[in-house]
């Protein structure tokens, strides 16, 4: 499905760099058809809706109340590990000193046959059988607990995300649907003058014919766009826990203002300090860097296999947060350039819808004096309905991609 990307907004252009004046162009598609929107949702009553319907978050929820309760079984095992080790000490002095109670000799030979023959561990065997669950396991668990914390926040501004852009794309379907119908009700003036004009021998049978033939093609176009518009209102019903018939009916949405001077830099800076798998990457860090530092104190030969293990586990890690950083600034540096190739787009089509009105209304006065033909206003009607669709896209462009930039210092865009 081919989206138009056509979204009628406030046509204020304060924020653009080159400081062009706003436009009045008489009261657009979307004006016109505002007072009747009574009911409309706004964006950000979409995206509650969506949040509220959603699976994924349920499931990262589920995760990490499942996360948490794991958590302190981990801590529970370890402390037990570690009492049970201290019981087997004690029964195996009181063995040692002639004790004789049933309960005492069944446990002293239960510990014996988990920790060994004596109390007295190898170092190797005090850190699988005590240190492991009471030291490392639930460190490794609490950092699983503290990522899907992270991933909570992401999952929910993914869905944020998501109804926005869909959110838009609808706006741009009904907007694209108005001005084409606009267009049509200017070829049908259109015709009706090439009609007599044909009839009056002014005008060849061919010209007439080649404009019944664009008027019949840009039927069939409006007909293809109601059926993808109503395939995208089903998926944003979809989204938002709605009956497939729902009636869609939005909130229009301005020119979103831009949070002051946007950068690289800064947008890298604010990544580095807020991005969630940045901060994952570096848990994933801190879990490897602490079970080195317990294992060391326990496995003394740096050459052992576990330790050269553990080590080459920590570089890796240490490697993989190198080369997300290295992706996150090539992820940055992509939006960036498009959010400034947007910026630039929606100076150029507000110029574009500017110069229009400039040639409708001079050919006007000249229709109005004698030197231009009502054919010559119909081509500049539709030119300027061509502009007004062309800076509506880049309106929704610039909006979408305002977006973009701004979840992208905190989570990734996909």
């Amino acid at each position: 499905m081919k989206l138009r990307p056509i979204m009628v907004g406030t046509l204020t252009m304060a924020l653009l760099l080159n400081g062009v004046a706003p436009l009045s162009y008489g009261a657009t598609t979307a004006q016109a058809t505002s007072v009747v929107k009574t009911n409309a949702m706004s964006v950000d009553e979409a995206m509650q809706k969506a949040k509220a319907y959603s699976m994924q978050i349920r499931q990262i929820t589920a995760a990490k109340e499942s996360a948490m309760r794991g958590y302190s079984a981990a801590e529970s095992g370890g402390a037990k590990a570690g009492n049970m080790l201290y019981e087997y000490n004690v029964f195996q002095k009181l063995s040692e000193n002639g004790a004789t109670d049933p309960m005492q000799v069944a446990t002293l030979e239960m510990y014996r046959a988990m920790f060994g023959g004596s109390p007295s561990l190898s170092f190797e065997q005090m850190y699988d059988q005590f240190i492991i669950p009471s030291e490392v396991s639930p460190y490794k668990v609490y950092v699983q607990f503290q990522g899907l914390k992270l991933d909570e926040p992401s999952v929910i501004s993914g869905v944020e995300y998501q109804t926005k852009q869909m959110y838009y794309g609808v706006l741009s379907y009904q907007h694209s649907l108005l001005l084409m119908q606009e267009s049509i009700g200017i070829t049908q003036k259109k015709i009706q003058e090439l009609e007599l004009k044909y009839k009056a021998g002014q005008v060849a049978k061919a010209t007439l014919e080649m404009e019944k033939l664009t008027y019949s093609k840009n039927l069939l176009e409006l007909d293809k766009q109601k059926k993808e518009l109503k395939i995208l209102e089903t998926s944003f019903n979809g989204l938002l826990g709605n009956a497939d018939n729902t009636p869609v009916v939005l909130k229009e949405v301005g020119l979103l203002n831009a949070p002051g001077v946007i950068s690289y830099e800064t947008l890298v800076l604010q990544a580095f300090k807020n991005r969630a798998d940045l901060k994952k990457s570096q848990l994933e860090i801190d879990s490897l860097t602490h079970e080195v530092k317990i294992m060391s104190g326990y496995l003394r030969d740096p050459k052992s296999d576990r330790r050269i293990d553990a080590d080459q586990r920590l570089l890796s890690a240490k490697l993989a947060k190198m080369t997300l950083e290295n992706n996150v600034k090539t992820e940055i540096l992509d939006a960036y350039n498009t959010y400034k190739l947007a910026q630039e787009q929606l100076s150029i089509s507000a110029k574009k819808v500017a110069l229009s009105e400039k040639q409708l209304s001079k050919i006007k006065q000249l229709l109005k004096v004698g030197y231009a033909k009502k054919l010559d206003v119909f081509g500049v009607e539709l030119q300027l309905q061509n502009s007004k669709l062309g800076y509506e896209s880049a309106v929704y462009e610039y909006n979408k991609q305002l977006d973009a930039i701004s979840r992208i210092t905190v989570h990734a865009l996909n």
